[in-house]
């Protein structure tokens, strides 16, 4: 793990005073790698298995951005694409009632899981006006500017559409974007390709862009999850979950 850079955020975490914000440490190399993204790039790339933190790591540096009057960040935006996002319809959400933020509701409840791990319930209800949920398939023509954006089940974004596109497209300045997934847990039909592992090749070497890669290894949400995925035939706990060369090689 990069030591230095570990000291240098502790040194830095303990100059910030952002209150009431439980602090988290990265719990593996490459959760660590994971953290150096987020701080030192504009956009972060995130895959691996359930259970490895890709999410909550992501909401934990977007709150602590929102709580510090310092920060220029002052939003968190949580974008999903519902099913899958080929040509921007609302197939999944037109299943649900209500109106669009009614229909994202359902989909909220993991990030209060999350919040509810580092923040107190008063604090939870402070921050959730600095909050917006979005369906990806809405988001094109917006600019997100001074905002923490997340993009959850990423992998279900599909190359046959300009979905990726779109989304890289909405930054703004003083933001940042990381954009999370399981490619082996694609929710999209087989013959299609995840837009994920292709915008994976086309800026892994390119400046401001990080691509971190957990497995097995990294999963802290319960210890028996590795062998559950295993006995499934998703992962094997010995191996990691994906090489960034094989995503490179993978055509």
């Amino acid at each position: 793990m990069g030591r230095s850079k570990q000291k240098e955020r502790q040194d830095r975490r303990r100059e910030e005073s952002i209150p009431r914000l439980q602090e988290i440490e990265p719990k593996s190399d490459n959760q660590e790698i994971y953290f150096d993204s987020i701080e030192d790039n504009s956009y972060t790339f995130v895959v691996g298995p359930p259970g490895t933190g890709k999410t909550f790591i992501a909401l934990w540096h977007g709150l602590k951005c929102v709580l510090d009057p310092k920060n220029p960040i002052k939003r968190i935006a949580i974008i999903r694409p519902l099913v899958e996002v080929t040509n921007f319809d609302e197939k999944a959400l037109g299943a649900l009632p209500g109106d669009v933020s009614e229909k994202m509701t359902p989909w909220m409840g993991a990030m209060m899981d999350s919040m509810r791990e580092v923040l107190p319930e008063h604090l939870i209800k402070k921050v959730m006006s600095s909050i917006d949920y979005y369906n990806m398939a809405l988001c094109r023509g917006r600019s997100f500017t001074n905002t923490f954006i997340i993009v959850d089940e990423a992998q279900n974004i599909t190359i046959e559409g300009d979905g990726m596109k779109m989304l890289l497209t909405r930054l703004s300045s003083g933001s940042k974007m990381v954009i999370a997934g399981d490619l082996k847990q694609a929710d999209i039909a087989k013959r299609k390709t995840s837009a994920l592992m292709d915008a994976i090749k086309k800026f892994a070497d390119e400046p401001g862009f990080g691509v971190c890669l957990l497995g097995p290894a990294d999963i802290v949400r319960h210890r028996l999850i590795s062998r559950i995925l295993e006995k499934y035939g998703d992962y094997n706990k010995d191996e990691p979950a994906v090489t960034l060369e094989d995503i490179l090689e993978n055509n």
